[in-house]
């Protein structure tokens, strides 16, 4: 019998804080890729067309748990902003000018975030205070890692759901997931029942994942029922991680994860380092997602899986030099 899938489907995870409507994130997330198809590989761009492209979103489910804490939401300001910072990243016509030296320009650029968090991290956690820390910093997401179950499952329903329909109906399925939102796509491909082909993942791509953080991992592998330790799903890793991006401080996870490779379930996992030239509000963003979504890298990285489904060379734990 014929195989009547499409060849190629995107699955576009979002992460932490408040997000705009879904059909209005989706055209933003997939107005960022296709730039950059335009700017560095125009031949590839009628291939992302043709491919399936959709998004897991449950910011109605984290705008709950902020509203709770007193947080508000403006979302024609912010869909403004997000409009406004992907019209800027258009302008950057080369992939040449992804580097350093426009890096370096941008205002209110500082790492003084990342340095915190990489030296606090470890302070915190031998003092007890990484959850509180969590949850002061990142309550949708703490509320995700430490709170009721029910809304652990809520948000992982809203990815596992997307997922399926691009695995039943595309040959090749990728899934490109933001901060906070590796977490809920691991913990949903960990779940990922079934070995055929139909039931993979050719890539996995996660652009400042905190996935490499050590308290991270170890309350990830945590035991629990008929649960894998890692996805078994998952063909190649490509983790893009960018300079002074605080929730990604430790920004390698080939080492952390070195066990997948040697355990043979999983082809590949490589490290990126970039520079993210978003400005949101004014000001240098390096976690925002239209800069990663819009990067060189991340266009390479999607346009070779969708122009002949290789998968990159496995990375020994060093990042290629950023880009």
């Amino acid at each position: 019998m014929a195989d009547d899938r499409q060849s190629h489907g995107i699955l576009v995870v979002h992460g932490r804080g408040f997000k705009p409507a879904p059909e209005s994130w989706r055209g933003l997330a997939c107005a960022a890729l296709r730039c950059g198809f335009e700017r560095d590989a125009p031949d590839r761009v009628a291939m992302f067309d043709n491919a399936s492209v959709d998004v897991a979103w449950y910011g109605d489910l984290s705008a709950g748990v902020l509203a709770r804490r007193g947080k508000t939401y403006d979302e024609a300001f912010d869909l403004a902003d997000r409009e406004k910072t992907l019209a800027a990243l258009r302008q950057i016509a080369t992939r040449k000018r992804f580097g350093i030296r426009r890096y370096d320009r941008l205002p209110g650029k500082s790492a003084v975030a990342e340095f915190v968090a990489d030296v606090g991290s470890p302070i915190l956690g031998a003092l007890g205070l990484w959850r509180p820390a969590v949850r002061r910093a990142c309550p949708e997401f703490a509320e995700y890692l430490f709170g009721p179950a029910d809304y652990r499952a809520a948000v992982m329903e809203r990815v596992r759901q997307p997922l399926e329909q691009l695995l039943a109906g595309n040959a090749r399925v990728a899934v490109v997931a933001h901060g906070t939102g590796a977490v809920v796509a691991w913990d949903v491909l960990r779940r990922q029942a079934g070995t055929g082909p139909s039931r993979h993942v050719d890539l996995f791509v996660t652009l400042g994942a905190p996935l490499a953080d050590a308290r991270l991992r170890r309350r990830l592998a945590a035991p629990a029922d008929g649960v894998s330790t890692y996805p078994e799903c998952i063909a190649a890793w490509c983790n893009v991680s960018a300079e002074d991006d605080y929730l990604c401080h430790d920004k390698t996870v080939a080492d952390d994860y070195r066990e997948m490779l040697d355990r043979g379930i999983i082809g590949s996992i490589a490290d990126y380092r970039v520079y993210n030239h978003a400005v949101r509000f004014g000001r240098s963003n390096p976690h925002s997602s239209a800069g990663y979504l819009v990067h060189p890298r991340v266009t390479k990285i999607l346009g070779d899986w969708l122009c002949d489904g290789a998968s990159p060379a496995a990375s020994n734990g060093e990042p290629p030099e950023a880009s």
